[in-house]
């Protein structure tokens, strides 16, 4: 199962990207985000911008480097992407391996203390290095804590103590964003304070004693975002309202597109959004309208792009991943010959055909013994044959090429003594060493005429004194 996991996690997190970061691709060479260069005249935000690709091989790398850069780092893909939120995807893939190889070792931790104070060494030691890894490591322990000691149950048990923890998580999550607006809106320097105190990876000081020092990165973990994440877990995990919440009939057509959204609003914004800011803003209608009418249409879009753009990259997503589980899971196919079924010789013996080919144009004569050459070797009446082969009876001893062999197999009978039995069918005479045999034309021969009946009678008796007078020419020297 994890094996599975880890496999296909990769896949399953970047085919998505591909597709929707090729789209944007294209549209860009579409001109589609020219009215972007013109909204920073109109909106209070210089956040917006987006540059085209130097050419097809940079998109390629820039998608390669989501499946091995590692955190903490910017990829370059942000800077070719709209709103940039492609810089997760790296974080997301890199932690969720660290994730699954924790499960695989703290399994061996049978201990109960034991293993939280695991949990809690390595949140502290990977929010000391900023490292990612403490809100991963957080999910793992609390999602501990429900399997084996069902935290959430034992406190919804207790009425009172379920306010108590419910309402201080609220605190918790509340006062974790306002770091952010503190620092934000008021020049509080709560997270770069917070931030200063770790060390310099390069350096080994403190981040607060380097030029490198001051307000996080947005790539960065911060504390914040670490006790913002755990207050949210446990709250859904405890609080019926929440949950009640979160179940509403209007939030469940959104979950199956949450990664959809993810991806492609930031395209939808800054295309459409940034045409109708521009458009209107520069007809004279007050600020908030425009907002307001570019919030209604840009969101509708989105619910539109959304439904066809998950359907396309999911069915792609789920297809190769299916095609990855099996080619790593099923044995490797034996190999098999190109020309397979056929011989390897079809075509590599031609020589050895041509040859074949040659002898098998002879079809009138073949040799018996050494010293005397006859017609090929009839079928002789009266022998023992196989009334189910169809295939001709040969008389053994006659030299055939191997087509021929291949073709009549071994339907061949033994061959009469020509001493004995010589020419007892048919009417011969002989020319030096050949023997020649007359044609018989008895299947010409009409067996309910008459004058058929007598010529055969006749050719019985010539035939048999044929036989006679051959003999003895045949005693001749």
């Amino acid at each position: 199962m994890i094996a599975e996991k880890m496999l296909l996690r990769a896949p399953r997190l970047i085919l998505p990207c591909v597709i929707v970061a090729a789209i944007e691709y294209l549209f860009y060479e579409l001109n589609f985000m020219q009215w972007l260069l013109y909204l920073p005249s109109i909106t209070w935000s210089e956040w917006a911008f987006i540059s085209n690709y130097d050419n097809f091989g940079h998109y390629l790398n820039a998608m390669l480097e989501l499946m091995y850069l590692i955190p903490n780092a910017a990829p370059q893909v942000v800077s070719h992407y709209c709103v940039g939120v492609l810089w997760s995807i790296p974080v997301q893939l890199q932690f969720s391996f660290v994730t699954l190889l924790a499960v695989v070792m703290i399994r061996d931790i049978k201990t109960g203390w034991k293993r939280f104070c695991f949990y809690a060494w390595c949140i502290v030691a990977h929010w000391y290095s900023l490292s990612w890894g403490s809100c991963f490591w957080a999910g793992l322990m609390l999602a501990d804590a429900q399997v084996t000691y069902k935290l959430s149950a034992r406190i919804q048990a207790r009425p009172a103590l379920c306010w108590v923890f419910c309402i201080g998580l609220w605190i918790l999550a509340f006062a974790s964003a306002a770091m952010t607006l503190l620092e934000d809106r008021l020049d509080i320097t709560t997270m770069s304070s917070e931030r200063n105190i770790h060390p310099d990876i390069y350096t080994g000081q403190k981040l607060g004693d380097t030029i490198r020092g001051g307000y996080p990165l947005y790539f960065e973990p911060r504390l914040n975002t670490l006790t913002f994440s755990i207050a949210m877990q446990l709250l859904v995990e405890t609080s019926t309202w929440f949950q009640a919440f979160l179940s509403m009939k209007i939030w469940q057509p959104i979950f199956p597109h949450a990664f959809t959204i993810y991806l492609i609003h930031g395209f939808i914004w800054w295309t459409l959004g940034a045409y109708m800011v521009v458009l209107i803003g520069s007809s004279g209608i007050p600020y908030w309208a425009t907002l307001l009418s570019t919030a209604i249409v840009c969101y509708f879009t989105l619910a539109l792009t959304v439904l066809a753009l998950s359907f396309m990259t999911e069915t792609i997503t789920a297809a190769c991943c299916r095609n990855i589980a099996r080619w790593a899971m099923e044995p490797v196919v034996p190999k098999q010959p190109t020309l397979e079924p056929f011989p390897r010789n079809l075509f590599l013996d031609r020589t050895a055909e041509s040859a074949a080919a040659a002898e098998a144009k002879d079809e009138e004569t073949a040799v018996v013994g050494r010293d005397s050459m006859a017609r090929r070797p009839t079928i002789i009446p009266g022998a023992n044959i196989d009334p189910l082969a169809r295939r001709p009876t040969i008389v053994e001893g006659a030299i055939l090429n191997d087509a021929e062999k291949i073709a009549l197999g071994t339907t061949t009978m033994p061959s009469p003594n020509p001493q004995e039995h010589q020419f007892e069918r048919r009417g011969t005479h002989v020319v030096a060493d050949f023997v020649i045999e007359e044609e018989d034309e008895d299947d010409e021969l009409d067996p309910m005429d008459p004058k058929a009946s007598a010529t055969s009678s006749y050719r019985n008796s010539s035939t048999a004194g044929g036989s006679s007078s051959s003999g003895s020419s045949r005693q001749a020297p």
